[in-house]
């Protein structure tokens, strides 16, 4: 995943009602923070954190002979970082008190810790993908 990609993605995600200079300036606030508490390079240790949570599958619903079932199915790479970050930004906004930079570090580390709802969440896709794998060769 490119630097300037992740960033236009992220930037996109934050927008509300089209603000994009407001959201360029809260997005790089979340960035001076993580530099000043873990000198780190902020970019780096996002991508790190978003390859943690982002899913490989996803549960296609499909109809058979009356029946819905559930399919699992391989995404492509750009197709797992849009619902990642799709992911990550309703996870930080659900954090409302002290703003996006703050709702940003707080749900990286609880990934680290991986205490995080969005890794709950990719483990619950891939348990029903493992249990609905015999479906695969029902509809094939």
């Amino acid at each position: 995943m490119e630097l300037k990609q992740l960033y236009k993605k992220l930037l996109n995600g934050v927008i509300k009602k089209g603000k994009k200079q407001k959201a360029k300036k809260r997005l790089n606030e979340f960035f001076i923070e993580i530099v000043k508490k873990n000198k780190k390079n902020p970019i780096e240790n996002l991508i790190k954190t978003l390859d943690q949570i982002k899913p490989t599958l996803r549960l296609r619903t499909i109809r058979k002979s009356g029946q819905l079932m559930l399919m699992p199915q391989p995404l492509e790479k750009e197709k797992q970082v849009k619902i990642v970050i799709a992911w990550f930004i309703l996870e930080t906004r659900k954090v409302k008190k002290k703003g996006l930079a703050h709702g940003i570090m707080t749900e990286l580390q609880k990934v680290e810790k991986k205490e995080s709802n969005l890794m709950k969440k990719k483990e619950n896709i891939y348990k029903n993908a493992v249990n609905n794998r015999g479906s695969l060769f029902i509809i094939k």
